[in-house]
C-alpha cells in the first residue's frame, strides 16, 4: 500500500523531529498562562481558575510528549519495535498522557458549561461560582484517575509515543468515549450560547450599552472551543481509524503528523488565545502606564495622553466575561 514514507521507523523518526520542535511552544506558553495567573491578582477573576486549571493539564501533557521523544533517542528505548518490552518508563508516560489529557479536555468543557450557565442565569452565578468551581474540581480529577486505573495495565508503545499499546485494544474506549462527548457537548454549548446571546431580550438590554459586546462575548466561547475542536480531533480520529486496522495507508500517515502538531501545540494556542483577550490587553496597559507615569511624576490617566483607562473588570462585565478571556 502506498505510503508517505518508505517505513515505520522513518515516520517515527519525523514524528519525534515534530514534537522535539513544537511541544516547547506549548510548555513555554502553558507556564506563562500558569505563572500570569499566579502573579497578577488582577487576572484572578471568577473563572480564572478553569483557565489555570487546563493550562496546568497542557504541560504535563507537553511534558509527557518531550520525555517520550528523548527517550526515543535512547538505544535501549524505541516504542516502534515490538519486540523491546515495555519500560516502566514509557507505561508511567502513558499514565501521564491519559491523566493530563483528560484533564485538560474535560477542564475546557467545564468552561463551556460555566459559561453556558452564565448565560441562562447571569444573575446567580458569581454568588454560586465557588460552589461551582468545587464540583468542577471534584468531577475533573476524579474521573482523570479513575479513567487512568481503568486501563493501568495497558500502557506501552503506541504509534504517538506511549499510551495504551494496542491498535485494536478495546481499552481504548476509555479514551475515545469521554473525549468524542466532550467535544460534542463543547460544540453544543457554543450552538446554545450564540443562541442565548443573539435572540434573548434580557441578554439583549444587558448589552445594549456596547452593540460588540455580543460579539466579543461569542468570539471569546469561539476560540476555546474551536481550539479543543481542531486540535483534538486528529487525536480522535487517529485511534479509531487504527482501531478499525488501518495503520499503513496515507489517511493514516496524514492523521498521525496531524495528531502529533495537535498534542504538541494545544498549550502554545491557548496561551495565544490568553494574551490576545481585552482584560490581558488592559493588565498590559495599566503596568506600561505605570512604569512611564513612575519616572516622571505623572498622574495614571495622563501616562495614555488623555486615554481614560477603565479596571480590568467592570461590573457589568462580570455577566458577560465570566471566565477571563483567554
Amino acid at each position: 500500500m502506498r505510503t508517505i514514507v518508505d517505513s515505520p521507523e522513518e515516520s517515527s523518526e519525523i514524528m519525534h523531529y515534530l514534537y522535539l520542535i513544537l511541544t516547547p511552544f506549548s510548555l513555554i506558553g502553558s507556564a506563562f498562562i500558569m505563572i500570569t495567573y499566579l502573579k497578577y491578582n488582577d487576572l484572578k477573576k471568577p473563572g480564572a481558575n478553569f483557565v489555570f486549571c487546563q493550562s496546568l493539564a497542557d504541560f504535563l501533557f507537553a511534558i509527557k510528549f518531550m520525555a517520550t521523544t528523548i527517550m526515543y533517542y535512547y538505544p535501549s528505548f524505541n516504542q516502534t519495535n515490538p519486540d523491546i518490552p515495555f519500560s516502566n518508563a514509557c507505561r508511567f508516560l502513558g499514565v501521564l498522557g491519559q491523566f493530563s489529557g483528560h484533564a485538560s479536555c474535560a477542564w475546557n468543557f467545564m468552561m463551556s458549561l460555566v459559561v453556558a450557565v452564565t448565560v441562562h442565569r447571569a444573575s446567580t452565578l458569581n454568588s454560586h461560582l465557588r460552589l461551582r468551581k468545587i464540583y468542577c474540581h471534584i468531577y475533573v480529577w476524579t474521573a482523570s484517575v479513575i479513567l487512568v486505573l481503568i486501563a493501568i495495565r495497558q500502557y506501552g508503545p503506541s504509534s504517538d509515543g506511549c499510551w495504551i499499546a494496542g491498535d485494536n485494544n478495546p481499552y481504548r474506549f476509555v479514551f475515545l468515549g469521554p473525549y468524542t462527548l466532550y467535544m460534542l457537548g463543547s460544540v453544543t454549548v457554543l450552538l446554545y450560547v450564540t443562541y442565548k446571546v443573539k435572540f434573548s431580550a434580557e441578554l439583549h438590554t444587558v448589552t445594549q450599552r456596547s452593540g460588540s459586546e455580543k460579539e466579543k462575548f461569542i468570539s471569546q466561547l469561539n476560540k476555546y472551543v474551536l481550539i479543543f475542536v481542531i486540535f483534538w480531533s486528529p487525536v480522535i480520529a487517529l485511534r479509531a481509524i487504527e482501531f478499525a486496522g488501518d495503520t499503513t495507508s496515507v489517511f493514516h500517515q496524514v492523521i498521525l503528523y496531524l495528531d502529533v502538531i495537535g498534542c504538541a501545540l494545544q498549550g502554545a494556542a491557548n496561551s495565544i488565545v490568553w494574551v490576545s483577550s481585552p482584560q490581558f490587553k488592559r493588565l498590559v496597559k495599566m503596568k506600561f502606564a505605570s512604569s512611564s507615569s513612575s519616572g516622571d511624576g505623572s498622574n495614571f490617566q495622563g501616562a495614555f495622553n488623555g486615554i481614560s483607562t477603565k479596571p480590568l473588570l467592570r461590573p457589568e462585565d462580570k455577566m458577560l466575561h465570566p471566565i477571563p478571556p483567554s
